[in-house]
């Protein structure tokens, strides 16, 4: 679900211009710059971004309370206090930052009615994006080394190992 929020379709905004004309004097030739990019996902009527705004805002708000109920429990029930729930403490933690890298963004966009986003924040959003996938796939991996040392070479052969 997430991957849909921050993959929506891309094309030219016409608040920017698509191609910049630079001339052909003196050996120079067109270019293109790309400055922002229209958000076209969820591009429908006024009262359909309105109820899209509803539900993305209270599934954020579900996800954000979940994960943090998971991690005060965890942090304070001292019969929680092995490696799975460490573990599963920092896994909610990674999901409160992957809701928190996409959502905020859409919510804005549905509130605005802007639905472009610049060049900038989209590699910065992509960026985090990418890291925190990267840092679940850590967290996966030590998981399994420490809750289970012996079955560890059995579970990540090679092929697993490629395919995250």
């Amino acid at each position: 679900m997430n991957s849909l929020l921050w993959n929506c379709s891309v094309c030219f905004s016409p608040l920017t211009p698509a191609g910049i004309a630079v001339g052909t004097q003196h050996g120079m030739k067109n270019q293109t710059a790309v400055r922002e990019f229209i958000l076209l996902g969820f591009s429908y009527g006024l009262q359909v971004q309105t109820s899209l705004y509803l539900i993305f805002l209270a599934t954020y708000m579900v996800t954000i309370t979940e994960n943090a109920v998971i991690i005060f429990v965890v942090k304070r029930n001292r019969h929680l206090q092995k490696p799975m729930y460490y573990f599963l403490g920092n896994l909610s933690f990674l999901e409160i930052c992957f809701v928190s890298v996409t959502l905020p963004r859409l919510l804005l966009g549905f509130r605005s009615q802007c639905m472009t986003i610049s060049f900038s924040s989209c590699m910065t959003q992509l960026y985090f994006f990418i890291s925190l996938m990267c840092t679940e796939c850590v967290i996966c991996d030590r998981y399994l080394g420490v809750c289970h040392p012996l079955r560890y070479p059995a579970i990540r052969t090679t092929s697993c190992v490629f395919s995250c």
